[in-house]
């Protein structure tokens, strides 16, 4: 009997399972807290549903989690998680999208098409790779953390603006 259906597809490394981690920081990569250069790295599969564990000296409950890399410094013991390497290696369209929407308070609101969009033109001219110890990427269970609070925009400044001329008054 044949099917017409597609097959599944299978998990690449932009599909991080719902969750956003931060991206995949190289083959060789110093560790956030002690700034180690040497760390261990572990492939975890997916798991849907809340688990306690142990993470960073304290049992916490942690998910639902996305497949990812499970890092650990070989000097201070800290582990953090990544996303799992994309073919290319670097960030991927996704995580890169993520960046932009959050990195800096837009006076207006970009939409994800839009992200996305910047995100796959640079990375087609760019090698960009993230630093998982910038606060972007700090967050539990693989969940972004609340939109930073955008700025208000600024008061028109009297001084930008033009001056009537004498034949307008």
């Amino acid at each position: 009997m044949t099917t017409t259906s597609p097959p599944p597809a299978a998990q690449t490394a932009d599909d991080d399972g719902g969750g956003i981690l931060p991206p995949f920081s190289g083959s060789d990569t110093p560790c956030p807290k002690c700034a180690y250069p040497e760390a261990l790295t572990s492939y975890r599969r997916a798991h849907g549903r809340m688990i306690l564990s142990e993470w960073n000296g304290r049992v916490e409950p942690r998910g639902p989690l996305p497949a990812r890399l499970e890092r650990q410094c070989g000097r201070c013991d800290y582990t953090w998680d990544e996303s799992l390497c994309p073919p290319s290696c670097g960030m991927t369209v996704r995580a890169l999208a993520h960046a932009i929407d959050n990195a800096i308070p837009y006076p207006f609101e970009l939409s994800t098409a839009v992200c996305e969009l910047m995100a796959e033109y640079l990375l087609g001219c760019l090698y960009v790779a993230a630093r998982p110890d910038h606060p972007l990427w700090q967050y539990d269970a693989g969940r972004p953390p609340e939109p930073p609070i955008k700025p208000a925009p600024a008061e028109s400044c009297p001084a930008s603006q033009p001056e009537p001329d004498e034949g307008d008054r």
